[in-house]
């Protein structure tokens, strides 16, 4: 399991599932701030079953259209504002939102872009 820093976070390829994460995204409805104001949202990954073949992990929290590629944050220290990458705000349901685990093929395209 690679753990590489990455700007203010680090980012952690082929993490454990299952583990208690944290969300963060700029939703676009009203009540989320129009997407100006930063949401967050916190719980114990699930699989997600709704879809199937899906191999995406996720917590029960919903935050809206632009929200999507927003940080799922694991080891996250509310003090410091600092947590590991393991995935990104990819689909939501009406009680769950999802992200693709990070593995071999996202650490490969992080090195090829990291020596661009």
């Amino acid at each position: 399991m690679a753990r590489i820093v990455g700007g203010a976070q680090g980012i952690k390829f082929n993490a454990p599932t299952g583990r208690y994460v944290h969300s963060f995204g700029y939703g676009g409805s009203r009540a989320e701030g129009n997407g100006e104001r930063l949401n967050h949202c916190q719980g114990k990954e699930h699989r997600d079953l709704g879809r199937p073949g899906s191999t995406m992990w996720g917590i029960d929290c919903v935050q809206t259209g632009g929200s999507s590629g927003g940080a799922f944050l694991a080891e996250f220290k509310a003090d410091k504002g600092v947590g590991v990458l393991v995935g990104n705000i990819a689909v939501g349901t009406d009680v769950s939102e999802y992200h693709p685990r990070l593995g071999d093929r996202a650490r490969k395209l992080y090195r090829a872009a990291s020596r661009a």
